[in-house]
């Protein structure tokens, strides 16, 4: 497995230790189909220039929240995991946050596998988004390097018919439906090798080979919906946009996606993987979330001597490796870690620090720059990415985004 994926999943389990939960209660609220109402809902959105602007042309900032991809939610509400429904309650809860839009994932796997009920939840919750003045914007989950089809182990493969077979039918589906805001082509596009990922000239050659496939699908989606706005994420890890300053997705209404990790500015800082390009195009940071912070490896090892010594993650990655993709095996292995963690008080004070700089810094540029964004994620399958708990109680996480997202709407 990826060693940053690992690193996700150490930190991210961090959000069920004491310090960092913050035990707020946020019960579904039934008064919430009289809020968050749109005077003029749905509306069609569309580009100009580095803004996304409804049909008055008025520049539209999304603030909303990722959904775990909801067929395999409900399978695995069907076997009784104690999860938190999939339903109308939490659409209800999202706009009672003041959500606006809510990213949904589409696995390649349930779309082959059981695509009547991919469309039919897909159909649910548009009907429920309408309920609570919410739009959509659907997302083909997908994580890799189509182009070349380079993928890990643990990632789904899907090849360039896959895409153009799904979007060629979600196209036509929905091309008539506004509350369907955006199409995002797919999830994290990668790099061609590992060699891409350390070399910048030949990642550029890798935006040219994703900038030729992606425009290809997108004349798959105009030819059915000619207006519709679509998001092109980066590379690496759908982090690195900036090579679309010089070499841009040479077609209308498009929104460059970025995904903007704590421990992505490893590889380059916010203004060069994306901020430069809000100065020219519009920018959505279409997942991230505090969760998933951990300090990058370069400089964990240079503090790691004076943090007691401890060497949890390269123990955990290691360990991990034996079990590629095993997501349930890497959660009994991280909450191993985390009670060696909760032992060594000057390591744990300094994740906890780095985790609320991040927020601070995280918020500030986003809302300066005016980048929509979908933090992730709301509700998971895997409760340690969760914004809240079984009892609609909020995780670290779900603290932190219903707090700013309601401050946004004061």
């Amino acid at each position: 497995m990826n060693k940053l994926r690992w690193i996700f999943v150490i930190a991210s389990l961090l959000s069920v230790i004491t310090i960092f939960v913050s035990q707020s209660c946020s019960e579904p609220n039934s008064n919430a189909e009289n809020k968050q109402v749109s005077v003029i809902f749905p509306q069609k959105f569309h580009t100009e220039g580095n803004k996304i602007v409804d049909e008055s042309g008025k520049e539209m900032v999304f603030r909303g929240f990722d959904m775990v991809t909801t067929t395999y939610l409900l399978k695995m509400n069907q076997k009784g995991r104690g999860l938190v429904v999939w339903s109308e309650d939490i659409f209800r809860e999202m706009s009672a946050w003041g959500s606006k839009i809510t990213r949904i994932q589409i696995l390649p796997e349930e779309w082959e596998e059981d695509r009547a009920n991919a469309i039919k939840m897909i159909n649910q919750t548009i009907e429920w988004s309408k309920k609570y003045n919410m739009y959509i914007y659907l997302e083909y989950n997908v994580a890799g390097f189509p182009p070349t089809l380079n993928y890990n182990k643990e990632s789904k493969s899907a090849t360039k018919q896959d895409f153009i077979g799904f979007w060629n039918e979600i196209s036509k589906k929905y091309k008539n439906e506004k509350t369907v805001a955006f199409y995002e082509i797919m999830n994290e596009p990668t790099y061609s090798n590992n060699k891409s990922r350390l070399d910048n000239a030949l990642l550029k050659k890798d935006w040219l080979l994703w900038k030729e496939f992606a425009e290809e699908i997108i004349d798959v989606i105009r030819k059915n919906d000619p207006d519709s706005v679509i998001i092109v994420g980066g590379l690496v890890w759908g982090y690195d946009i900036s090579f679309a300053l010089e070499c841009p997705i040479e077609r209308k209404n498009i929104v460059y996606g970025t995904h903007p990790y704590p421990w992505r500015c490893e590889h380059k800082s916010w203004n060069e993987a994306f901020g430069n390009i809000k100065n020219k195009y519009p920018v959505f940071a279409t997942e991230f979330t505090v969760g998933g912070l951990a300090v990058d490896l370069r400089k964990w090892k240079s503090v790691r001597n004076e943090l007691s010594k401890i060497v949890y993650l390269e123990d955990l990655i290691e360990e991990g490796k034996k079990y590629p993709g095993n997501k349930q095996k890497a959660h009994k292995i991280a909450l191993k870690s985390l009670e060696r963690i909760k032992k060594d008080r000057a390591a744990l004070n300094y994740l906890v620090s780095e985790r609320e700089k991040y927020k601070r810094e995280i918020e500030s540029y986003l809302e300066d720059k005016k980048i929509s964004w979908t933090g992730f994620t709301f509700y998971s399958i895997y409760p340690e990415f969760s914004m809240i708990n079984e009892d609609y109680t909020l995780t670290e996480e779900g603290k932190w985004f219903k707090e700013w997202i309601q401050e946004k709407n004061k």
